[in-house]
Protein backbone atom coordinates (compact mmCIF):
# COMPACT_ATOMS: atom_id res chain seq x y z
CA UNK A 1 0.00 0.00 0.00
CA UNK A 2 1.04 3.57 -0.60
CA UNK A 3 2.15 5.36 2.36
CA UNK A 4 -0.47 8.03 3.39
CA UNK A 5 0.83 11.37 3.43
CA UNK A 6 0.19 13.47 6.49
CA UNK A 7 -2.29 16.32 5.96
CA UNK A 8 -1.91 20.27 6.09
CA UNK A 9 -5.17 21.99 6.86
CA UNK A 10 -5.51 25.73 6.72
CA UNK A 11 -8.24 27.00 9.25
CA UNK A 12 -9.21 30.69 8.14
CA UNK A 13 -11.73 32.42 11.17
CA UNK A 14 -13.83 29.75 12.54
CA UNK A 15 -13.73 27.40 10.14
CA UNK A 16 -13.14 23.35 11.24
CA UNK A 17 -13.34 21.13 8.05
CA UNK A 18 -12.62 18.28 9.30
CA UNK A 19 -13.31 16.18 12.40
CA UNK A 20 -9.70 14.24 13.49
CA UNK A 21 -8.73 10.54 13.60
CA UNK A 22 -6.52 8.30 15.44
CA UNK A 23 -4.80 7.25 12.20
CA UNK A 24 -4.15 11.02 10.68
CA UNK A 25 -1.39 13.59 11.20
CA UNK A 26 -3.04 16.66 12.04
CA UNK A 27 -1.78 20.04 11.49
CA UNK A 28 -3.98 23.06 11.42
CA UNK A 29 -3.72 26.60 11.62
CA UNK A 30 -6.34 28.83 13.34
CA UNK A 31 -6.86 32.27 13.39
CA UNK A 32 -8.11 33.98 16.69
CA UNK A 33 -8.61 37.05 18.83
CA UNK A 34 -6.11 37.17 21.40
CA UNK A 35 -4.56 39.97 23.56
CA UNK A 36 -0.75 39.76 24.57
CA UNK A 37 -0.50 38.41 28.20
CA UNK A 38 2.09 37.08 30.50
CA UNK A 39 2.46 33.86 30.72
CA UNK A 40 1.59 32.19 33.70
CA UNK A 41 2.79 28.36 33.68
CA UNK A 42 3.45 26.27 37.02
CA UNK A 43 7.48 25.72 37.62
CA UNK A 44 8.14 28.77 35.18
CA UNK A 45 7.44 32.77 35.61
CA UNK A 46 7.70 33.84 31.91
CA UNK A 47 6.37 36.79 29.91
CA UNK A 48 5.50 36.61 26.74
CA UNK A 49 4.25 39.43 24.84
CA UNK A 50 4.04 40.34 21.10
CA UNK A 51 5.85 42.90 19.84
CA UNK A 52 2.31 44.66 18.20
CA UNK A 53 -0.71 44.34 20.28
CA UNK A 54 -2.39 43.53 16.92
CA UNK A 55 -0.73 40.73 16.66
CA UNK A 56 -1.71 36.91 17.49
CA UNK A 57 -0.17 34.97 20.22
CA UNK A 58 1.93 31.97 18.11
CA UNK A 59 1.59 28.38 19.27
CA UNK A 60 2.92 25.08 17.89
CA UNK A 61 1.58 21.94 19.67
CA UNK A 62 3.62 18.70 19.04
CA UNK A 63 1.73 15.77 20.66
CA UNK A 64 -0.31 12.72 19.45
CA UNK A 65 -4.02 11.98 20.21
CA UNK A 66 -4.20 13.16 23.37
CA UNK A 67 -3.23 16.64 21.63
CA UNK A 68 -6.15 16.22 19.30
CA UNK A 69 -8.67 14.19 20.40
CA UNK A 70 -12.25 16.14 20.50
CA UNK A 71 -10.68 19.03 18.58
CA UNK A 72 -8.85 20.27 21.71
CA UNK A 73 -6.82 23.16 20.25
CA UNK A 74 -10.41 24.00 18.60
CA UNK A 75 -11.87 23.98 21.98
CA UNK A 76 -8.83 26.22 23.17
CA UNK A 77 -9.74 28.75 20.20
CA UNK A 78 -13.45 29.29 21.01
CA UNK A 79 -12.26 29.79 24.78
CA UNK A 80 -10.48 32.63 23.64
CA UNK A 81 -12.32 33.97 20.98
CA UNK A 82 -14.88 34.18 23.71
CA UNK A 83 -12.69 36.66 25.38
CA UNK A 84 -12.12 38.46 21.89
CA UNK A 85 -8.44 37.05 21.66
CA UNK A 86 -6.31 35.95 18.96
CA UNK A 87 -4.28 32.79 18.24
CA UNK A 88 -2.60 31.51 15.70
CA UNK A 89 -2.11 27.87 16.57
CA UNK A 90 -0.53 24.83 14.74
CA UNK A 91 -1.11 21.27 15.66
CA UNK A 92 1.18 18.07 14.57
CA UNK A 93 -0.02 15.06 15.83
CA UNK A 94 -0.10 11.83 14.97
CA UNK A 95 -1.38 8.97 16.79
CA UNK A 96 0.51 7.25 19.39
CA UNK A 97 3.57 9.32 18.36
CA UNK A 98 6.58 10.25 21.08
CA UNK A 99 8.74 12.77 21.13
CA UNK A 100 11.78 10.55 19.94
CA UNK A 101 9.40 10.06 16.25
CA UNK A 102 8.64 13.56 16.37
CA UNK A 103 12.16 14.34 15.96
CA UNK A 104 13.30 11.43 14.03
CA UNK A 105 10.93 11.88 11.05
CA UNK A 106 11.88 15.84 10.69
CA UNK A 107 8.65 17.12 10.24
CA UNK A 108 8.29 18.79 13.42
CA UNK A 109 11.68 20.38 13.05
CA UNK A 110 10.41 21.75 9.69
CA UNK A 111 7.13 22.97 11.77
CA UNK A 112 9.13 24.75 14.56
CA UNK A 113 11.31 26.68 11.63
CA UNK A 114 7.91 27.02 9.76
CA UNK A 115 7.47 30.79 11.27
CA UNK A 116 8.54 32.63 14.75
CA UNK A 117 6.60 31.04 16.94
CA UNK A 118 6.13 32.44 20.98
CA UNK A 119 5.38 29.11 21.91
CA UNK A 120 6.19 25.20 21.47
CA UNK A 121 3.96 22.94 23.66
CA UNK A 122 5.62 19.23 23.44
CA UNK A 123 3.64 15.71 24.58
CA UNK A 124 5.05 12.78 25.34
CA UNK A 125 3.31 9.43 24.42
CA UNK A 126 0.79 8.03 27.24
CA UNK A 127 3.18 5.85 29.02
CA UNK A 128 6.92 7.74 28.16
CA UNK A 129 7.21 9.53 31.25
CA UNK A 130 7.07 6.20 33.46
CA UNK A 131 8.54 3.56 30.83
CA UNK A 132 11.27 5.86 29.11
CA UNK A 133 12.05 8.53 30.77
CA UNK A 134 15.32 8.95 29.91
CA UNK A 135 14.35 8.78 26.25
CA UNK A 136 11.79 11.34 27.15
CA UNK A 137 14.24 13.90 28.49
CA UNK A 138 16.34 13.31 25.76
CA UNK A 139 14.00 14.02 22.89
CA UNK A 140 12.43 16.69 24.73
CA UNK A 141 15.42 18.48 25.16
CA UNK A 142 16.87 17.97 21.01
CA UNK A 143 13.28 19.94 20.76
CA UNK A 144 13.53 22.20 23.18
CA UNK A 145 17.11 23.33 22.00
CA UNK A 146 15.18 23.35 18.27
CA UNK A 147 13.01 25.69 19.88
CA UNK A 148 15.17 28.13 21.70
CA UNK A 149 16.98 28.39 18.33
CA UNK A 150 13.90 30.09 16.63
CA UNK A 151 12.81 32.04 19.57
CA UNK A 152 10.67 30.66 20.92
CA UNK A 153 9.25 29.05 24.17
CA UNK A 154 8.66 25.47 25.05
CA UNK A 155 5.81 24.11 27.44
CA UNK A 156 5.81 20.54 27.74
CA UNK A 157 1.64 19.24 28.18
CA UNK A 158 1.26 16.88 31.16
CA UNK A 159 -0.99 14.25 30.56
CA UNK A 160 -3.33 12.06 33.02
CA UNK A 161 -2.97 8.30 34.06
CA UNK A 162 -5.31 5.84 32.36
CA UNK A 163 -8.36 5.69 34.24
CA UNK A 164 -7.29 1.94 35.81
CA UNK A 165 -4.01 3.24 37.16
CA UNK A 166 -4.41 6.73 38.78
CA UNK A 167 -2.07 6.41 41.33
CA UNK A 168 0.68 7.01 38.19
CA UNK A 169 -0.62 10.50 38.27
CA UNK A 170 1.85 11.96 40.43
CA UNK A 171 4.86 9.64 38.75
CA UNK A 172 3.85 11.40 35.45
CA UNK A 173 3.37 15.04 36.98
CA UNK A 174 7.13 14.63 38.74
CA UNK A 175 8.43 13.14 35.19
CA UNK A 176 7.52 16.21 32.94
CA UNK A 177 8.30 18.26 36.07
CA UNK A 178 11.84 17.03 36.59
CA UNK A 179 12.37 17.33 32.57
CA UNK A 180 11.14 20.73 32.64
CA UNK A 181 13.73 21.75 35.33
CA UNK A 182 16.84 20.28 33.40
CA UNK A 183 15.47 22.04 29.95
CA UNK A 184 14.47 25.59 31.79
CA UNK A 185 10.78 24.89 30.65
CA UNK A 186 7.69 25.29 31.22
CA UNK A 187 4.82 23.00 32.52
CA UNK A 188 0.79 22.88 31.78
CA UNK A 189 -0.33 20.51 34.58
CA UNK A 190 -3.89 19.18 32.63
CA UNK A 191 -2.86 15.72 34.61
CA UNK A 192 -2.71 17.24 38.03
CA UNK A 193 -6.20 19.04 36.82
CA UNK A 194 -7.19 15.34 36.06
CA UNK A 195 -6.78 14.40 39.61
CA UNK A 196 -8.16 17.20 41.21
CA UNK A 197 -11.36 16.51 39.16
CA UNK A 198 -11.49 13.39 40.46
CA UNK A 199 -11.64 13.83 43.49
CA UNK A 200 -14.37 14.40 45.85
CA UNK A 201 -17.79 14.05 46.21
CA UNK A 202 -18.53 14.76 42.95
CA UNK A 203 -15.98 13.49 40.68
CA UNK A 204 -15.90 14.07 37.02
CA UNK A 205 -15.63 11.34 34.83
CA UNK A 206 -13.12 12.65 32.28
CA UNK A 207 -11.74 9.39 30.26
CA UNK A 208 -13.04 8.00 27.10
CA UNK A 209 -14.34 4.47 27.06
CA UNK A 210 -10.81 3.07 26.39
CA UNK A 211 -9.66 4.11 29.56
CA UNK A 212 -7.22 6.37 28.34
CA UNK A 213 -7.92 8.92 26.05
CA UNK A 214 -10.11 11.79 26.96
CA UNK A 215 -13.81 12.54 26.94
CA UNK A 216 -15.52 15.97 26.23
CA UNK A 217 -15.19 17.50 29.74
CA UNK A 218 -11.36 15.63 29.59
CA UNK A 219 -10.20 17.78 26.11
CA UNK A 220 -12.35 20.86 27.71
CA UNK A 221 -10.42 20.54 31.04
CA UNK A 222 -7.15 20.40 29.12
CA UNK A 223 -8.15 23.53 27.12
CA UNK A 224 -9.11 25.36 30.13
CA UNK A 225 -5.96 24.58 31.81
CA UNK A 226 -3.57 26.48 28.67
CA UNK A 227 -6.47 28.79 28.52
CA UNK A 228 -5.44 30.20 32.18
CA UNK A 229 -1.81 29.51 31.50
CA UNK A 230 -1.71 30.98 28.02
CA UNK A 231 -3.94 33.08 27.46
CA UNK A 232 -5.84 34.26 31.03
CA UNK A 233 -5.73 33.03 34.38
CA UNK A 234 -9.38 34.32 34.93
CA UNK A 235 -10.99 31.23 33.60
CA UNK A 236 -14.57 32.14 35.48
CA UNK A 237 -17.43 32.65 32.91
CA UNK A 238 -15.88 30.78 30.11
CA UNK A 239 -18.92 29.16 27.84
CA UNK A 240 -19.50 25.30 28.35
CA UNK A 241 -21.34 25.10 24.64
CA UNK A 242 -18.73 26.51 21.90
CA UNK A 243 -20.16 25.81 18.27
CA UNK A 244 -18.61 27.70 15.48
CA UNK A 245 -20.00 27.48 11.52
CA UNK A 246 -22.49 24.66 12.80
CA UNK A 247 -20.01 22.43 14.35
CA UNK A 248 -20.59 21.55 18.13
CA UNK A 249 -17.00 21.72 19.96
CA UNK A 250 -18.54 21.00 23.59
CA UNK A 251 -22.20 21.45 24.60
CA UNK A 252 -20.91 20.89 28.55
CA UNK A 253 -23.98 22.05 31.15
CA UNK A 254 -22.94 25.71 32.60
CA UNK A 255 -22.22 24.64 36.25
CA UNK A 256 -20.02 21.64 35.30
CA UNK A 257 -17.79 24.13 32.90
CA UNK A 258 -17.43 26.21 36.04
CA UNK A 259 -16.36 23.92 38.12
CA UNK A 260 -14.05 22.86 35.46
CA UNK A 261 -13.17 26.50 34.92
CA UNK A 262 -12.48 26.88 38.61
CA UNK A 263 -10.12 23.50 38.77
CA UNK A 264 -7.88 24.67 36.05
CA UNK A 265 -7.22 28.27 37.27
CA UNK A 266 -6.82 26.44 40.57
CA UNK A 267 -4.08 24.14 39.42
CA UNK A 268 -2.18 26.58 37.18
CA UNK A 269 -1.63 29.10 40.22
CA UNK A 270 -0.82 26.29 43.14
CA UNK A 271 2.13 24.90 41.03
CA UNK A 272 3.96 21.83 40.62
CA UNK A 273 3.26 18.39 41.99
CA UNK A 274 6.73 18.83 44.43
CA UNK A 275 4.78 21.05 46.20
CA UNK A 276 1.77 19.17 46.72
CA UNK A 277 3.41 16.51 49.30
Amino acid sequence: MPRRRNRLVFVRGYHYPFAPSSSDSKVTILKLRLLALPLCLACVSASLRADDADEPLKILFLGNSFTYANDMPHILQGLAASRGRRLDVAMHAPGGCTLEKHWQDGKAAELIESKKWDVVVLQESSTGPIENLKGMKEYAGKLHEHVKKQGARTVLFETWARQDKMATTRRIALAYEETAKELGAAVAPVGLAWQKARAGNKPFTLHAADKNHPNELGSYLAACVFFAALVDPKTDGLPGRLVFDGKMLTSIPTADAARLQRIARETVREGKAGDRG
